[in-house]
């Protein structure tokens, strides 16, 4: 008896000490609450809206869509790029939308960026990019959990299943690959 209380006591006593602090950014989307806590922020205009003319305000908003809006958009260009934003992202392959948006400038690529999940704090910045970001529609992808409506998301603009990229790029109007790195472009 005496070896089986004492490792339960003993993990018993280490799970009760063990706290998480934070949320889950990068697991769930937070729409729901990003809508709630920054009223006027998201913007889902309605779909005959032709989204690549939606232009950026002084106060920053985040349109609402879905990988197939956007790979229209995408398509209207001879050299275009998604950037897979995501605000909370501190690894090799982050980058702050500020040197995106030179980098592609510098390039003679036309920046969209798509945030992967819903950050408030982070989307009410205003960042120095030629167009408003925009979110995934997860009502349209009916699911919360990141990687259930970024793999239908990438599936929409790529006809592809990865989904792990950060840069999706599209050159005279078809799409041409994706990669983890700036440089790459």
């Amino acid at each position: 008896m005496k070896k089986i209380f004492l490792p339960c006591f003993a993990s018993l006593i280490l799970c009760s000490c063990i706290t998480i602090k934070g949320d889950f950014k990068g697991l769930y989307g937070y729409y729901d609450k990003t809508n709630k806590d920054f009223p006027g922020l998201l913007v889902k205009p309605s779909l005959e809206t032709p989204l690549c003319n939606i232009t950026k305000t002084e106060t920053p908003r985040i349109i609402v869509a879905n990988g197939t809006q956007i790979k229209a958009c995408l398509e209207q260009y001879d050299n275009s790029v998604l950037f897979i934003w995501s605000s909370k992202c501190h690894g090799i392959y982050c980058y702050a939308l500020n040197a995106v948006q030179r980098e592609c400038k510098a390039k003679g690529i036309e920046l969209f960026v798509a945030a992967e999940y819903y950050d408030g704090e982070s989307m009410i910045q205003d960042y120095n990019i030629d167009r408003p970001i925009f979110g995934i529609d997860t009502e349209y992808y009916n699911t919360s959990l990141t990687d259930k409506y970024m793999k239908a998301f990438f599936w929409d603009i790529t006809g592809k299943e990865e989904r792990n990229m950060k840069f999706i790029q599209f050159k005279n109007g078809q799409f041409e690959r994706m990669c983890m790195r700036l440089e790459d472009l």
